[in-house]
């Protein structure tokens, strides 16, 4: 999942931001993946990049950005939609499986991006951010 932005730079949180993040599990919570790069979630309930040295954010052209590596994808909106499940199935794990809709924060001081998602679950307002922190689970979807 791509995030699409016209910042070149990544600011950094003043305060506290509120965000939402989609995960996969497939054993009823006991083990959450992400769903779009299918790498499990280790330090649970603190989500880091897979490859923390590494930033991926690329000028597209005309003052438009893309965030890709290195940080970690989420939304602005809790809003539920039909989501596009049959194109994100995570691979490689077992059949029956479910995505769980979390509350998080971006925590104060860290950096981060702000724009639009634009694969798997339709265009969505999110963020990019080095790192958060999960809250609470708010429902499976």
């Amino acid at each position: 999942m791509c995030l699409t932005t016209n910042w070149g730079k990544a600011r950094v949180a003043t305060r506290d931001i509120v965000c939402y993040k989609i995960l996969v599990t497939f054993d009823d919570g006991k083990t959450y993946f992400t769903p779009s790069q299918h790498t499990e979630v280790k330090d649970f309930p603190i989500i880091q990049p897979y490859f923390l040295e590494k930033e991926d954010v690329e000028e597209t052209g005309f003052n438009v950005y893309e965030v890709n590596g290195g940080f970690i994808h989420t939304y602005m909106f809790k809003r539920k939609r039909k989501f596009r499940k049959e194109n994100s199935k995570p691979k490689g794990l077992p059949c029956s499986y479910k995505y769980v809709l979390f509350k998080a924060i971006i925590p104060k001081g860290t950096r981060y991006y702000r724009g639009r998602h634009n694969v798997f679950f339709g265009a969505r307002y999110g963020y990019a951010s080095r790192w958060i922190k999960l809250l609470e689970k708010i429902d499976e979807i």
